[in-house]
């Protein structure tokens, strides 16, 4: 069995999609937007395509409120309505990912990074090697010795992937994957509307999780922090640390129905990928298919190195 396991964040690469497209006017002959449809599904092929994976899953957040909505309303109330057109292909994605033999997985009341960090964590702790599709800078909390993301490349067009070790964090925000939580619990998260602490910024927030760890560790010590104004920011935004920190830490246990050892890639339906594919006109995405259907070596992967490109 392949010791690899892949876990992608499906509303990142359909939201991804979808922008991208969106200049295009993609639809069928029956009036349904394809645009989204069309670049998720390359994107997913180019990835099954290159990496061959053997177990696979693709989560998305459900419509339902989570925990974090419950216990701060304003959580994520700065985002502008989900776009019409893309909620009307959301099911042909998944019906696609269905077909290919692709795992999605979702759960009322969790959002996508809870069931990967869940995931992820279990997996890890077994020893196998996780890789984790997103941009979200949440997902670096996750990161230990088994356990990367792939990122989009922004150095070479958006199109290929970098891997994003757990070597890799202190480079990149200054703090440990373990430190994560506390340095967004400081800063707060504009694109989710995570408060966090007002005028404490990344530059000031380092330090602070350099020398105290935790944001529990931080109040604790408060009254031997010498600059004034930042002691003075800090008690007066403490309610929101804390709350902040409970909207930004992933939940590592969610009730998952399947287990990680059932996301074992399956067989390609190519006859109903075809329908699905013909009806919605998509000839390139197709004759792809049908081009891999002649080469399918679905969970023979035997390569010793993660390739990308």
């Amino acid at each position: 069995m392949d010791n690899r396991l892949y876990l992608i964040d499906g509303m990142y690469i359909a939201f991804r999609a979808y922008y991208a497209m969106s200049q295009g006017n993609f639809m069928s002959k029956s009036n349904v937007p394809t645009g989204a449809i069309l670049g998720f599904c390359h994107m997913i092929t180019t990835l099954l395509e290159r990496l061959n994976p053997t177990n696979i899953a693709v989560c998305f957040d459900c419509r339902a409120k989570t925990f974090r909505s419950d216990i701060y309303v304003d959580y994520k109330a700065n985002r502008v309505d989900f776009p019409e057109d893309l909620g009307v292909q959301l099911p042909y994605i998944k019906d696609f990912l269905d077909l290919i033999g692709v795992n999605r997985v979702e759960l009322s009341g969790y959002e996508a990074d809870d069931i990967i960090g869940t995931y992820s964590s279990i997996a890890s702790g077994v020893g196998m090697e996780v890789y984790c599709w997103s941009n979200d800078k949440d997902f670096y909390q996750l990161l230990d010795n088994n356990v990367s993301i792939l990122r989009n490349s922004r150095d070479r067009g958006g199109s290929e992937f970098d891997v994003i070790r757990f070597s890799d964090v202190k480079g990149i925000f200054g703090v440990h994957s373990d430190e994560v939580v506390d340095y967004l619990s400081l800063i707060g998260d504009a694109s989710d509307n995570v408060p966090g602490v007002r005028g404490i910024g990344e530059k000031t927030a380092v330090p602070l999780i350099e020398r105290y760890k935790t944001i529990e560790n931080i109040y604790a010590n408060i009254d031997n922090i010498d600059n004034l104004r930042i002691k003075k920011l800090l008690q007066d935004g403490k309610d929101n640390a804390f709350l902040s920190k409970r909207l930004v830490t992933i939940d590592r246990n969610v009730p998952l129905e399947k287990d990680y050892t059932s996301l074992k890639r399956r067989a390609v339906d190519y006859i109903g990928l075809e329908e699905l594919l013909s009806s919605l006109g998509l000839r390139q995405l197709r004759e792809r298919w049908l081009r891999n259907k002649h080469t399918d070596n679905t969970n023979t992967n035997t390569e010793s190195e993660l390739t990308l490109w």
